[in-house]
């Protein structure tokens, strides 16, 4: 079973850390074509992007025939916390879902809770910790009518401080921008 917590990037961006390519785009498509299963850890941070995953990698991964969902067991991590209409949307999508078998721990009925400020902090540590690519300028973007992934992380912080701002966002990412290392795979 191949863990996986959005398409590509997104994935990349929420399991790589500094100086590691083991969850890099490469690597990931190189072990879905290994596996007939994968798992997604549901947070407030993939919410967005876990309905899609099974669409976005069966076509290319008919191989694909398993997936199990489950509720992140990191407390300030928790889906509950997630922007109300991704929660809405996440919940409509667990009961029409039939596309493959795909089992549901701990996520059932989502519904907004508020985090409190100690969890707000920890998430805030978290965001500052992950890969931020440097040649990505999307992160940046701040569009309210159509928000991007990245945008609606702050938007979801934004939502339980106040006083956060993306000033103070935008920092967090410029603070942990790095390059990734060049991959390459032996052909055998």
């Amino acid at each position: 079973m191949i863990k996986v917590d959005g398409h590509d990037c997104w994935h990349e961006i929420l399991n790589n850390k500094r100086g590691s390519v083991l969850n890099t785009v490469k690597i990931l498509n190189y072990n879905l074509k290994q596996t007939n299963s994968i798992c997604v850890e549901v947070s407030w941070l993939n919410l967005h992007h876990a309905t899609t995953v099974i669409e976005k990698y069966l076509p290319k991964y008919p191989n694909i025939k398993y997936a199990l969902f489950y509720k992140s067991p990191i407390e300030y991590l928790n889906p509950n916390y997630g922007l109300y209409n991704e929660i809405n949307k996440f919940n409509s999508w667990i009961k029409s879902h039939k596309t493959i078998k795909t089992d549901f721990l701990n996520l059932s009925d989502i519904s907004q809770q508020k985090m409190n400020p100690t969890q707000v902090h920890q998430s805030m540590i978290y965001l500052s910790k992950l890969f931020w690519h440097v040649n990505s300028s999307e992160y940046f973007d701040t569009n309210d009518k159509n928000p991007n992934g990245y945008y609606r992380w702050y938007k979801v912080l934004k939502q339980h401080n106040p006083n956060f701002s993306v000033r103070d966002y935008h920092k967090i990412i410029k603070n942990n921008m790095v390059k990734y290392p060049v991959i390459t795979f032996n052909q055998e």
